[in-house]
């Protein structure tokens, strides 16, 4: 399950302690926090979790306390799971600890509040219920802060669909007769919503097809409506990126170019209130692409975007806004709808933009 694809070295051991355990044994491992989160690793953590036999997981951040010779951003867990044969009722968790006191109980005054106990308790209580509902496609470790986040995300997963629920093949257990999933054979999807997800340009691999507006000024180009170019029959679109767009706005902000600035060039410019209340003002892009290219991957004449590049300490963590005909780059990834399932994409969009939604993505970031 882990000597596949690129390999971490520390990942063959997690494998081997898995094999040689005895059936209701139990493997107690100091790992990088990976193998509870990354995408190469989810096959086994899946198994692990989902199945009852994960007795711990304590994620700690070096801070440069545990190993002071390496980088203080380093994360790395406890991992305790059973074999075969063991199971356990939850597996105790805890994410982002600095030392190892902070898995004792929180001390708290005996009039504390039953929020304000579970906001200070850093260790989770998950059972393979919550592992199977919180991350269903990936498998990976759910990472909460606290047990009251804890509490209200498990709730809200078991509340409500997914937006996309991956239905895995069933493979077939050597050791015990049983079958468990794997996430590399995706029998079938159950969608919420008729849309699919599209990254469209990446601003680095696809930086061949963009041109700038004096290079199309160059060329012969004249603008048109909707800030378009042409030239002849050939049509170029505005290349969209995040930082073009806020809550329901695609009109948010411009992008200027700074060539003395090395690292970072292109930086946006708010859209004041005189140009939006003119509908005819379009933002001017950094990037100009070819409405040909644009068309074999789009087919409408709108689309929904967000931002790709967030954080959970901003004030909104998922931002999401209708977007014209267009290009867009890999900083805003796109839900594409065909034109009969229209009227289902403005209800995805409140959805995306609602409080609930943003505090679940916070979690998640």
């Amino acid at each position: 399950m882990l000597s596949s694809g690129d390999i971490n070295l520390y990942s063959l051991f997690v494998e081997r302690a898995s094999h040689i355990v005895k059936p209701a044994g139990v493997v107690g491992l100091l790992t990088p926090s990976g193998i509870a989160a990354d995408k190469g690793a989810a096959r086994f953590f899946r198994s692990i979790a989902t199945t009852g036999r994960l007795a711990a997981l304590f994620d700690f951040e070096n801070k440069k306390v545990f190993f002071p010779n390496i980088h203080a951003s380093f994360k790395f867990c406890a991992l305790i799971f059973a074999g075969m044969q063991r199971r356990f009722a939850t597996a105790r968790c805890a994410f982002y600890l600095h030392a190892v006191t902070e898995l004792k109980p929180p001390q708290l005054a005996d009039d504390t509040d039953a929020s304000a106990r579970l906001r200070a308790t850093r260790v989770i209580e998950l059972s393979a219920d919550d592992f199977r509902a919180v991350n269903p496609n990936t498998g990976t470790a759910p990472i909460f802060r606290n047990a009251l986040d804890a509490q209200l995300t498990t709730r809200i997963y078991r509340s409500n669909p997914v937006l996309v629920r991956h239905v895995f093949a069933k493979e077939h257990d050597e050791l015990t007769g049983a079958t468990v999933d794997n996430v590399d054979a995706i029998e079938r999807e159950e969608r919420l919503f008729p849309v699919r997800y599209l990254r469209m340009f990446d601003m680095t691999n696809d930086s061949g097809l963009f041109n700038t507006r004096a290079e199309l000024q160059a060329g012969g180009w004249y603008p048109v409506a909707g800030g378009r170019w042409k030239k002849g029959d050939m049509e170029m679109l505005p290349l969209y990126e995040g930082k073009m767009v806020q809550m329901y706005d695609h009109r948010a902000a411009g992008v200027t170019v700074n060539r003395d600035n090395v690292h970072r060039p292109a930086q946006p410019f708010d859209t004041t209130k005189e140009q939006h209340r003119d509908p005819d003002f379009v933002p001017p892009p950094q990037f100009f692409v070819d409405a040909a290219v644009v068309g074999e991957q789009m087919t409408t004449e709108w689309i929904l975007g967000f931002k790709h590049v967030s954080a959970p300490t901003n004030v909104r963590t998922m931002i999401a806004a209708i977007c014209p005909r267009a290009g867009a780059g890999n900083s805003l990834p796109l839900f594409a709808h065909d034109a009969n399932d229209a009227a289902a994409v403005p209800q995805l969009l409140a959805n995306l933009n609602s409080l609930i939604f943003d505090y679940v993505t916070r979690q998640k970031v």
